[in-house]
């Protein structure tokens, strides 16, 4: 499985590629939503190890394997809290919940770049059968109109 940054650098999109960036996209897309239920599992094993840290800790202080000054319940969840195991418990937590969420951003980018290779298809097919190339000035406003009506027509059909 690829990883997140070798992921990452393969978002942008090659104009000149663009029969070999739509080959591999569902590919690329499987690969960031594998990465990100990943992420989510580890994330939720994370949150489950911090309760059962948290609970184990609060237990001893209670039974008197662990010494302290707490006679309430809100006196021993302050020194669970404080626990230094409870700390790294939850310090790994919050790392796998921000790489979920990394992993979650990821797959939203790779729908986008989804987007982005149909509109660009329709550029390069809206190009090819309206002659080709388009020489000096007018080419920038060939390319304008005819991103516009891609875009008019994606609104049309999306809405």
């Amino acid at each position: 499985m690829l990883t997140y940054e070798e992921l990452r650098k393969a978002l942008p999109i090659d104009a000149n590629g663009l029969d070999g960036d739509c080959a591999i996209h569902a590919e690329l897309l499987m690969e960031a939503c594998e990465l990100h239920s990943e992420a989510k599992s580890a994330s939720e094993t994370a949150k489950h190890n911090l309760d059962v840290t948290k609970a184990d800790i609060a237990l001893k202080y209670r039974t008197g394997e662990l010494k302290g000054e707490a006679k309430t319940e809100t006196a021993i969840a302050s020194l669970v809290i404080l626990h230094p195991d409870v700390q790294k418990r939850e310090t790994e937590c919050i790392a796998a919940q921000k790489h979920t969420i990394k992993c979650a951003s990821l797959v939203n980018a790779f729908e986008h770049r989804r987007s982005m290779l149909g509109n660009e298809v329709d550029l390069y097919v809206s190009s090819y059968y309206h002659g080709g190339e388009v020489k000096g000035r007018n080419q920038a406003r060939s390319r304008e109109l005819l991103e516009r009506e891609v875009v008019e027509k994606r609104r049309a059909s999306h809405g």
